[in-house]
């Protein structure tokens, strides 16, 4: 497989997102951005992203809220 540099995200802040699951969201923006879960909790998680990082919340489909 070839090298393939990611983008970094430089001075974002106070991103976050609801979601349905932690694990394929932080797969999804692994692939083209430089960020790993750093820690899970039971309804919360935190993607490490460059010098910030960015909030997941569990919840269901959006409703419009």
């Amino acid at each position: 497989m070839a090298d393939v540099r990611k983008a970094m995200t430089i001075g974002s802040n106070h991103v976050a997102l609801e979601v349905e699951n932690f694990d394929e969201v932080a797969e999804l923006l692994s692939t083209f951005l430089h960020c790993e879960l750093r820690i899970e909790f039971e309804k919360m998680a935190l993607i490490d992203l460059s010098d910030q990082f960015i909030a997941l919340q569990l919840g269901g489909p959006w409703h419009g809220h």
